[in-house]
């Protein structure tokens, strides 16, 4: 009999919550795409790329995965195996906003950081839709079996790349693949306090991707990347840099 997998994260609290079950607290982790410090609205609006060219963004999804708080004797409090953010359909107040995901009952304390990966690890992303749960954040129609891969981040959108007024040129940015995953810690105390959120703020400034070290993506000739690993590595690679803590 095949063994159905959902990975959810009151689950992993009940698992790596224990200690003093006195002293619990919520996180909050809040995340809002930008474009140079704007908050991206993906209603149509449009913001500047290079050479007068204008860019607008229709989705902006992507997994995070193994989060964990680190402690300060260096062990880590797993919070989630995986979540979906999805800062799509926004207009100019949702998009300041953002969007959180909240996890319950986490151990009180101070912690000296928070750590996650963009993307999913080797053995989630070697899972497929029939081995995981209908509710899982896995199950939202990302995988594609010819891949063996789930789409670790989507960023689609559209050009004017003559600055006509008109957007010809379609973008869509697929990630994923053993080989994208990448670890990001964000150093800084997380202190979780009894019956208290602590909230903590993340923004994905896709300017900083697309422009990484001052090096333009090339748009105009890699307008859509399905399965190209050394494209999507260089996608990977650039999207690491959007992420700060606030």
């Amino acid at each position: 009999m095949k063994k159905f997998i959902y990975l959810l994260p009151f689950i992993a609290l009940t698992i790596f919550s224990c200690g003093d079950e006195d002293t619990v607290g919520d996180l909050e982790l809040n995340f809002v795409a930008t474009y140079g410090g704007q908050p991206i609205a993906t209603d149509g609006s449009f913001y500047d790329y290079q050479n007068d060219q204008k860019i607008q963004f229709d989705e902006i999804k992507f997994f995070i995965a193994e989060i964990e708080l680190e402690n300060k004797d260096g062990s880590a409090t797993s919070i989630s195996e995986v979540e979906r953010i999805d800062l799509s359909r926004k207009d100019e107040v949702t998009a300041a906003a953002g969007e959180s995901v909240i996890f319950e009952k986490i151990k009180g304390g101070d912690y000296k950081s928070i750590t996650f990966h963009i993307g999913l690890s080797e053995r989630l992303n070697n899972l497929t839709p029939s081995d995981i749960d209908a509710r899982s954040p896995l199950q939202d129609g990302t995988y594609w079996p010819d891949w063996g891969s789930f789409i670790f981040t989507t960023i689609t959108g559209k050009a004017d790349l003559d600055n006509n007024g008109i957007t010809d040129h379609n973008l869509v940015y697929h990630i994923g693949g053993n080989q994208s995953v990448r670890p990001k810690s964000f150093a800084g105390e997380v202190k979780i306090e009894d019956n208290r959120i602590t909230k903590l703020d993340f923004t994905v400034d896709l300017k900083e991707m697309f422009m990484a070290n001052g090096q333009p993506f090339d748009i105009e000739n890699f307008s859509a990347i399905h399965t190209e690993p050394e494209i999507m590595e260089d996608l990977a690679d650039r999207m690491i840099g959007a992420f700060t803590r606030n």
